[in-house]
Formats: C-alpha cells, sequence, structure tokens
C-alpha cells in the first residue's frame, strides 16, 4: 500500500513537474520573443536617429539660406535696370562677377534655381498670383524665382499662368 501511496505521490510530482516545465517553456517562449522585438526596436531607433542626425546636418542652413533669397533677387531686379551706356563699366562687370560667385557658392552648397516658364503649375513648387491669356496652367512669367535647397524647396516660385484663353 505504501508503495501505491509513494507511486502516487511520484506520479503527482511528476505531472506538477511537466506542468512547471511546459510553464516555464511557455514564459522563456515570451521572454525570447520581448527580446527579440526590443532588439528589432532598438535597431529601428539607432536607424531612425541616425537618418534624422543626417537631416539636420543637411538642411542646417535652410533658414539663413531663405534670409539669403532676397539678396539674390535684388541683384537680378538691379541688372534689369542697368543703363545701357554704363553696362560695359568695368565697376558694374566686377558687381555683376560678385554676383556670379555668390550663385555659384549657394549652388556648391546646394541651392538651385527652380526653372518654372513653360511648365504646368505644380501648387507645390510654385505660388500662382495671377492668371493672364494663354494655354491654361502653363506658366507664362515667373514674378519671383522659386529655389530649391538639396531636395526641399526652399522657396516657391510666384508664376503668373495661363487662364485658357487664346494669346
Amino acid at each position: 500500500m505504501k508503495d501505491m501511496q509513494d507511486k502516487d505521490q511520484n506520479q503527482d510530482t511528476n505531472s506538477n513537474l511537466e506542468d512547471d516545465l511546459e510553464k516555464l517553456k511557455e514564459i522563456n517562449g515570451e521572454i525570447t520573443d520581448s527580446l527579440k522585438r526590443a532588439q528589432a526596436d532598438l535597431v529601428n531607433f539607432r536607424k531612425r536617429t541616425a537618418d534624422e542626425r543626417l537631416n539636420l546636418l543637411k538642411y542646417q542652413g535652410f533658414e539663413i539660406l531663405f534670409s539669403l533669397l532676397p539678396v539674390i533677387d535684388n541683384f537680378d531686379r538691379a541688372f534689369l535696370h542697368i543703363p545701357e551706356k554704363i553696362k560695359e563699366d568695368p565697376w558694374v562687370k566686377g558687381v555683376v562677377q560678385i554676383e556670379n560667385q555668390f550663385r555659384n557658392i549657394l549652388d556648391k552648397i546646394g541651392v538651385k534655381k527652380m526653372e518654372s516658364i513653360g511648365e504646368v503649375a505644380d501648387y507645390s513648387r510654385h505660388e500662382v498670383i495671377s492668371q493672364m491669356k494663354g494655354k491654361r496652367d502653363v506658366i507664362i512669367e515667373d514674378i519671383e524665382s522659386g529655389y530649391l535647397y538639396h531636395d526641399r524647396i526652399l522657396r516657391p516660385a510666384k508664376v503668373i499662368v495661363g487662364n485658357g484663353e487664346e494669346a
């Protein structure tokens, strides 16, 4: 009889141990999955922060460059009004060279003028301020040039587009 009781106890103990082992395996699986997720989250976080850091470095001068655009606009306006009799003056040629140097520097650091005339207006790149006779939504005139800084719009172009009436 005692043997039977011992055998029953051993079976109960074995059954409890098997249940405990299954529970431990289940817990181990959950912990392993959690660790794998945490590791993947950490890898994604590192990639995301590296990308953000690169973008910060790439676009850190955005506001400064934006504030320089009126200088380019003023050069453009001034050159439109140079009297014919002084266009060949060395001083005027020197100012033109300074403006070219300024534009070359901006070009090297990623500032590009958008060419708009003849294109269909893209409202993410162009600010339409007026319409006149011409092919519908095609840019007829650039009132203020637009610029890109790398792949971002630094300033949209202010343009006049056609209204669909024959010119």
